[in-house]
């Protein structure tokens, strides 16, 4: 066994303690994602992040998808060789940063790209509220990308519909990282305003509207 592999082998051992971990979690509190859209996202390359599980973000993913699921962190250098492992292996474009898939083998887990988790790391420890923070656009483009993630973590492979939902579950996904519902809403909104609306198939839906066929809470004025 190579290097490589042995090193992978070692992260996917500790993400299955946080697949244990957010089962744990669950029983005590009861794909790819790519195109940035018209929003503008900063160069995060020069920013160390290492490649480890992150069990607070396997909660925060474990709650939305309502069942144990691992997020793995990469490095940039690992992100590289996992995008180009993983283009090659189902023929498609190579994962850029700001990226995220779902996979389902050895252990079902969410793999974010260093970009998504250095903001996530980042929203935790935020003092002033998100509005205020100059990469406010990064940091709801980063909770939807965990979420659209989290849909596909339930077994469910639709674009469209996986980023429908993860869009309307922004505000609960903020509210598990500590913020406010406020701010929760203030992330759905930039979300929509800033990409959703500007976005193609497979992601797009024009069911995914007020009252549209996708939407969460029907009957209601809330969205999204």
């Amino acid at each position: 066994m190579g290097k490589a592999a042995s090193s992978k082998g070692r992260i996917w051992r500790l993400a299955l303690v946080g697949v244990v971990w957010a089962l744990v979690v669950l029983s005590v509190a009861g794909g790819f994602f790519a195109n940035r859209g018209r929003g503008r996202l900063p160069d995060l390359s020069a920013t160390w992040s290492p490649s480890r599980p992150d069990s607070r973000l396997a909660h925060v993913a474990s709650v939305l998808a309502g069942r144990g699921a691992a997020v793995l962190c990469w490095s940039h250098e690992d992100w590289r060789k996992e995008a180009a492992e993983r283009a090659r292996r189902f023929h498609t474009i190579t994962v850029g940063p700001w990226a995220a898939f779902t996979s389902f083998s050895p252990y079902l887990a969410v793999e974010l790209s260093p970009e998504i988790c250095i903001e996530l790391s980042r929203l935790v420890n935020l003092r002033e509220p998100v509005w205020e923070d100059e990469s406010r656009a990064a940091l709801a483009w980063s909770v939807l990308t965990l979420a659209h993630e989290s849909v596909h973590a339930t077994g469910n492979l639709s674009e469209a519909l996986a980023e429908c939902w993860g869009m309307q579950t922004i505000q609960t996904a903020a509210v598990e990282f500590g913020r406010s519902r406020e701010e929760g809403r203030y992330l759905a909104e930039l979300y929509w305003r800033r990409w959703y609306r500007f976005r193609h198939r497979p992601y797009w839906s024009s069911e995914c509207r007020n009252d549209g066929a996708l939407d969460l809470r029907p009957n209601t004025d809330t969205w999204p």
